[in-house]
């Protein structure tokens, strides 16, 4: 036509009614461990590099702590005491009654149960050092029990040996890889001083991701776990998918926006942390809708109507189009474009203006179609 008005017929489709809006590619939970320095030191050695895969218990790098050489010293010196202060019981028990009174072998006790108690507590800082570590785990035949004695044994007085680590007050203190995976980030460098809590490297599996997608506060309540979730970007030509898991109890400060967590199918192709693009987060689906163009919908003022094309359009020397009243309906996305939902006014196979319509519109308004065309009763 000359006016470039295009056309599209009235269909039947699959009407999905969806919350569109920004996600971001991410780690899923527990995929990422950020290792942060437990002591104050240097770092002597890197044995892992950036991008590098790892497996779970390799070591990352080696730190030099001397308040980590104290306590593995203290250690020492507290299983020696506990061996002094058992000889001395033992010995102080088999001459009870002869020339040790009684509450000298009572005193003698306690100070062994002082020992064994100290030395546990140590132990328990030594072991929390290894599960900061993130050591393997000693063989359970290594945790023994100082049972020798002359009553049964309190529960203070049970003490884990101290490991080949804590003998000589080592200051060398080997990192571990907590799960399999990649090392994704290393902050710092051999010979470089570090502070305790300081992040030291970030370690985790990218095939373990997720799509977190940030809806308005007043879209909350439609969102559940298990509805659908369709992403698309740049870098795939078609969407992948996912499931709603969990809606965040809090909004952003910043965005004012709800983080909504779902989860990414790996087996759809390779996705990257940190790709964005649009998401829709599917509401309802419902078959054999009758739809048209959105661009095809104009309002008038006290209602919705839409430029229909003549039945003998091909026949007739001019070209007429009918104005006809619509009741709409949702909106969605169908075949590639934005789509209108029609509850009333069409039926299928009937061709309406879609492209450049508004230029029949501005013709409308104008009195430029005749009273024959303007005119329609439902």
């Amino acid at each position: 036509m000359r006016l470039g008005v295009e056309v599209a017929p009235v269909t039947r489709g699959t009407l999905r009614e969806a919350i569109e809006a920004q996600g971001r590619v991410e780690l899923g939970f527990g995929s990422a461990v950020c290792i942060s320095a437990p002591f104050s030191g240097i770092v002597r050695h890197i044995t892992r590099q950036e991008g590098d895969s790892v497996r779970r218990g390799d070591p990352l790098l080696e730190l030099e702590a001397p308040e980590l050489a104290n306590w593995r010293g203290d250690g020492r010196k507290a299983a020696q005491l506990v061996q002094l202060r058992r000889a001395q019981m033992e010995r102080f028990t088999s001459l009870k009654g002869l020339t040790i009174s009684a509450r000298t072998v009572d005193e003698a006790i306690a100070q062994w149960e002082q020992a064994c108690l100290t030395q546990w507590i140590i132990q328990e800082k030594l072991n929390w050092v290894s599960r900061t570590a993130a050591q393997p785990e000693d063989d359970p035949s290594r945790t023994t029990q100082l049972g020798v004695g002359p009553r049964p044994m309190s529960a203070s007085s049970q003490f884990l040996p101290p490991s080949e680590h804590s003998s000589g007050g080592d200051p060398l203190l080997s990192l571990h890889s907590p799960l399999d995976g990649r090392v994704l980030s290393c902050f710092v460098g051999p010979g470089q001083h570090v502070v305790a809590g300081q992040p030291l490297m970030t370690v985790g599996d990218p095939n373990q991701l997720m799509l977190t997608v940030w809806i308005r506060p007043e879209d909350v309540s439609r969102v559940r776990p298990g509805q659908q979730v369709i992403f698309q970007h740049s870098g795939h030509v078609t969407p992948d998918r996912g499931e709603v898991v969990a809606v965040s109890p809090l909004i952003d400060e910043r965005t004012r926006l709800v983080a909504v967590w779902t989860t990414l199918d790996p087996a759809e192709k390779e996705n990257h942390v940190g790709t964005a693009g649009r998401a829709e987060i599917l509401i309802a689906e419902e078959r054999d809708v009758i739809m048209v163009p959105e661009s095809a919908i104009h309002w008038e003022g006290d209602c919705f109507v839409v430029f229909v094309r003549d039945l003998d359009f091909d026949q007739l020397p001019y070209k007429v189009f009918h104005v006809r009243k619509v009741r709409i309906g949702r909106k969605t996305w169908h075949g590639g474009q934005e789509m209108r939902e029609i509850l009333a006014g069409l039926l299928p196979g009937e061709v309406v203006a879609t492209t450049r319509s508004f230029v029949l519109r501005g013709a409308l308004l104008e009195e430029r179609l005749g009273a024959g065309c303007a005119e329609h009763n439902d």
